[in-house]
């Protein structure tokens, strides 16, 4: 197994508030990990890598000594991980608000996997004969639900007060053989999109992602915003799967984009696993 990342500024803004870690927990066990500020609150830059790997740091204690990931409840492992965020964010002399960002997470072992989906972003996962499995979490008020609320009953209180927590979460297959795709479900559950689920085998996964919403903000010269099936498509276009495999597509991306006058306003975060041992 294999594990890269890589985060880009948006032309829209000054400061990157996206980060992206990966890695392994043992030899066992891998993540990836994706986390997004909110523009609208301070120092969500430094909140967004505080978060990432307070996120590192829970599951590196729990699975230390594990070979596979069990079971594991999603409003558990997010309070959690924004409990040890809060604690490291005190110590900074960091606002509260510097924690609302999102977190997006893939875990993976040779037996079970798990992703968690906290706020809005997208999972990705390839398959080898280069189908496409694209789960995103979208909030129609532009206002993603944060872990941080769970840190404050009063600002979580207001959250729910003025958006009621409504999200849409939206799952498509993508049929390479076809070149077409296919919205599978959808649903308007909080608890549905803490985490999804593939169609695909196990074994026929070749390579699992998580993104940032600025995946969906890439504009052509015109600012006309490209199709998200398009650029999905794009993202999981790997030749091969050793060292930095992520870097390396996003930064062709952005060199052959970049000659067409293409380019994202917002910033853009990826984290992924090749779920495979190298030959």
């Amino acid at each position: 197994m294999n594990t890269d990342s890589y985060y880009e500024i948006g032309h829209s803004h000054t400061i990157c508030e996206d980060y992206a870690i990966s890695g392994k927990i043992n030899e066992h066990l891998v993540y990836a990990i994706v986390s997004d500020g909110c523009s609208a609150s301070p120092a969500v830059d430094v909140g967004a890598r505080i978060l990432a790997h307070a996120a590192k740091e829970y599951f590196c204690t729990r699975y230390s000594d594990s070979e596979c990931l069990g079971n594991a409840d999603s409003k558990v492992v997010g309070v959690s991980i924004v409990n040890i965020a809060a604690q490291h964010a005190k110590m900074l002399s960091l606002p509260l608000g510097a924690l609302d960002c999102t977190l997006l997470i893939v875990l993976w072992s040779k037996t079970d996997s798990h992703v968690f989906i906290y706020g809005d972003g997208c999972c990705m996962v390839k398959r080898y004969n280069g189908d496409i499995w694209y789960h995103t979490v979208e909030f129609p008020s532009g206002a993603p639900l944060y872990l941080s609320y769970a840190l404050s009953p009063e600002r979580e209180k207001l959250y729910n007060v003025e958006y009621g927590r409504e999200l849409e979460a939206k799952w498509f297959l993508y049929k390479s053989e076809e070149d077409e795709w296919t919205l599978m479900d959808r649903s308007a559950q909080p608890e549905t999109a803490l985490s999804t689920y593939c169609p695909f085998p196990r074994e026929e996964m070749e390579c699992v992602m998580v993104a940032s919403d600025g995946i969906k903000t890439y504009e052509n010269p015109d600012n006309e915003e490209l199709p998200i099936k398009y650029i999905v498509k794009e993202f999981t276009a790997y030749k091969q799967y050793k060292g930095q495999f992520v870097e390396r597509r996003m930064k062709k991306l952005r060199k052959d984009f970049r000659k067409l006058g293409i380019d994202h306003y917002d910033d853009v975060s990826i984290a992924a696993i090749h779920t495979q041992d190298e030959a």
